[in-house]
């Protein structure tokens, strides 16, 4: 419906003071039964509030998608770092609970990556980092990738 007249401007917005409370109404949803409605009239519209239950519900949902995506997001900018940082393929994906720490040193190295790790924007700002030495196949290349 186009609101404009005839000049093509919009009609003025109605001032706040003209909401007026309606009270409360029973309403009945159809996923969850009964609740109240508060109401409010703004100029000749009223505007009632829809079943807490699906509000929460929805709310979730869209939370859960916020999370979905912040999660993929997460993940793409790890594959990106992962591979500017020229790690191999099949270390992708590994994390510090699949490293199988078979002497004291490696234990305290992989206690020390996950430290490192959970402190890593300390460390970035700071510009401090880490080594990691050890003769091949030790799990270097696993703590790092993980």
């Amino acid at each position: 419906m186009d609101r404009s007249d005839d000049d093509g401007a919009m009609p003025p917005m109605q001032p706040l003071s003209t909401l007026r409370d309606l009270g409360t109404r029973d309403a009945v949803c159809p996923s969850h039964g009964g609740y109240v409605a508060t109401g409010r009239k703004l100029g000749s519209r009223e505007v009632w509030t829809t079943c807490p239950a699906c509000n929460t519900e929805r709310e979730a949902a869209e939370q859960a998608e916020r999370d979905r995506e912040a999660a993929a997001a997460l993940a793409r900018r790890r594959e990106a770092a992962i591979g500017l940082a020229c790690i191999p393929q099949r270390f992708r994906g590994l994390s510090f609970d699949s490293y199988a720490a078979e002497t004291p040193q490696q234990r305290r190295a992989v206690m020390r990556m996950r430290d490192f790790a959970k402190r890593f924007d300390e460390h970035r700002k700071r510009g401090t980092g880490v080594v990691l030495a050890g003769k091949p196949g030790t799990g270097k290349t696993h703590l790092v990738a993980a």
